[in-house]
């Protein structure tokens, strides 16, 4: 009876973080059970929460946002949830966009490793959309004596485990609950909506599963009028080509994205999904060069990025920048810094 008692009590250490997990979503799960879901527009024509489908972090947007099969990163979440898994110790991550003059964008990422043998990943964080005080037009084209002033705020919890105890090979799991409050000109919303994600890995090919943004939509608090959210579900690839110690590292990415809302659009094209490849170069473990090609769909063609960290031994410190293009010809910097410990 002693040894089965001791066996028992390690296959419950061993199985906490999974258990953690499956709790995690079988509880935020229960917030969209028996609620209609909508995946299109029927008042207005546009969805909710459309801030938080622009990309912020220089890592992510240095490659084209073809981070769906990749790993490693806290910025990666936002294509897959399953992504900020192999971290190798916990990070702080502050960035911010700058794309328009009357408006920014800012994330911040906390995430850590649960087991010493990556078992399991958390990760908190934030997202807000500041529109700054501006005078509008109104329906006639004329100066509306108005100012807008938006704050959109977008908060999340991210939980991933790995299956390979069970199914033998690296398979994550990971969800991602997203609690967002949207301002309108003279109104706002609340809701809450859900992403899941798989990632398989072997050896240097990684293979990414995501659907983002499930979850009922928003009703607005003043005007009744119903935001569906921006459902989307998105495959990508990882390889990792060539690899030296501390010497060089390069990273091969693909994704693509198919946003449902466009399934709508009467043009063909507008309804291909977004497909992006992306580059990453490391050397001298020091610097690293980023580039990434949309081959269609999205709002820009191409991106590149750079990027510097030294590591202090118990801590590192990384320096990251990226610019993008937009297709209508705004130019779009974005700056990050990351704290490791």
């Amino acid at each position: 009876m002693f040894i089965i008692h001791l066996k028992y009590k390690r296959l419950n250490r061993n199985r906490t973080p999974f258990l953690k997990f499956t709790l995690f979503i079988i509880f935020f799960s229960t917030i969209f059970l028996n609620t209609n879901l909508s995946l299109f527009s029927k008042e207005i024509g546009i969805s909710a929460a459309e801030f938080s489908l622009i990309p912020v972090n220089p890592k992510l947007i240095g490659i084209s946002e073809s981070a769906c099969g990749l790993s490693g990163d806290a910025s990666y979440g936002f294509s897959n949830p399953s992504s900020i898994s192999f971290l190798e110790r916990r990070s702080i991550s502050f960035s911010t966009l700058i794309y328009i003059e009357s408006s920014y964008l800012l994330d911040f990422i906390y995430a850590a490793p649960t087991e010493d043998d990556a078992i399991s990943t958390f990760a908190i964080g934030f997202r807000a959309y500041r529109s700054l005080p501006q005078v509008i037009n109104n329906y006639q084209g004329e100066p509306d004596l108005r100012r807008v002033d938006l704050l959109n705020v977008l908060l999340f919890i991210n939980y991933t485990y790995n299956l390979k105890e069970l199914v033998g090979f690296d398979l994550i799991c990971g969800a991602r609950i997203n609690l967002i409050r949207e301002d309108f000109i003279d109104d706002n919303a609340v809701g809450a909506n859900l992403d899941f994600g798989l990632l398989y890995k072997i050896n240097t090919l990684s293979i990414g599963l995501s659907f983002l943004h499930l979850g009922p939509s928003l009703r607005s608090s003043k005007h009744n009028f119903m935001l569906p959210m921006p459902m989307s579900a998105n495959l990508g690839l990882g390889l990792n080509v060539f690899k030296i110690d501390k010497l060089v590292d390069i990273t091969l990415s693909s994704s693509a994205n198919l946003l449902f809302e466009d399934l709508k659009n009467e043009d063909t094209e507008d309804r291909l999904p977004k497909w992006s490849l992306g580059f990453e170069g490391k050397g001298l473990d020091i610097f690293s060069i980023r580039a990434g090609y949309v081959i269609t769909g999205g709002t820009y063609k191409y991106t590149v990025g750079l990027g510097a960290w030294y590591d202090f031994g118990e801590y590192y410190l990384e320096l990251n920048y990226a610019f993008l293009p937009m297709n209508y010809g705004n130019y779009t910097h974005s700056i990050g810094i990351d704290f490791g410990f």
